[in-house]
């Protein structure tokens, strides 16, 4: 981020760099790690070893899928193609915009989970203005909508997807964790003007913007957000969480 971007929000950095930050963190030494909706499956390709496993699921192959050896489509339900307790750690880059059903989604990545193994997801902020005007997008052919994204960021059709912002926001996260067994480990918010880079007037006004609602409330002047999620060591039937509350 440039100087004007730092004077408003010096701690915020990159959310890409605090995304893999937050993976490091949660890194087996030995054992299999799942990139859930990989796209071209180059994303985690860095923290491959000979002891550790990286897999690649999406919907469809992508039409530049790297790894391929290492790539399982999902099933059409969403289903993850892998049995109970396979990964330590599962990371999802710009996804969770497009779960339809948050419970459904997070009680499948518990299920591939290992007992402790973390879900480490990169996302879009439902609180912030910009997701709100990018709802907006949904009343529109999903063709245009891809048209006018590529017109502006140069994003291939194929990289741009339907989005129903159902897991998006620090409540909406931890309302699905609670049903699906998960526990929320952390959650940060991340600054960023880059919505609007095609225009550096309107980038610094969106910058200052951005900060005049952080005052309001943190989450609301901040565009991007990293979820860590758990799986507990031992299991708590939602029965009786349901009870203890």
């Amino acid at each position: 981020m440039d100087a004007f971007f730092r004077r408003f929000f010096p701690s915020d950095g990159c959310s890409m760099r605090g995304y893999h930050q937050e993976l490091r963190d949660s890194l087996p030494k030995q054992g299999s790690i799942l990139d859930l909706g990989c796209g071209d499956h180059r994303q985690l390709a860095r923290y491959r070893t000979p002891e550790c496993q990286v897999w690649g699921t999406d919907f469809e192959a992508h039409p530049r899928l790297q790894h391929a050896d290492w790539f399982r489509p999902l099933e059409a339900d969403g289903g993850i193609p892998f049995p109970p307790d396979s990964f330590d750690l599962i990371a999802s880059t710009w996804v969770l915009e497009h779960v339809e059903s948050p419970a459904s989604f997070l009680r499948e990545t518990y299920r591939v989970l290992k007992p402790g193994g973390r879900l480490v997801a990169l996302t879009a902020n439902g609180l912030h203005y910009v997701t709100a005007v990018t709802r907006l997008f949904r009343l529109l052919p999903h063709e245009l909508t891809q048209y006018i994204v590529q017109r502006l960021y140069g994003r291939p059709p194929h990289d741009t997807h339907p989005t129903h912002f159902r897991l998006n926001t620090g409540a909406q996260i931890r309302r699905a964790a609670w049903t699906s067994g998960m526990q929320l480990a952390n959650l940060r918010y991340y600054a960023n003007p880059d919505y609007f880079s095609f225009n550096r007037p309107l980038r610094r006004a969106a910058i200052v913007a951005d900060w005049l609602l952080s005052r309001v409330r943190a989450d609301f002047g901040r565009l991007y957000l990293v979820a860590t999620l758990e799986k507990p060591r031992i299991h708590t039937p939602s029965s009786i969480r349901r009870k203890a509350a």
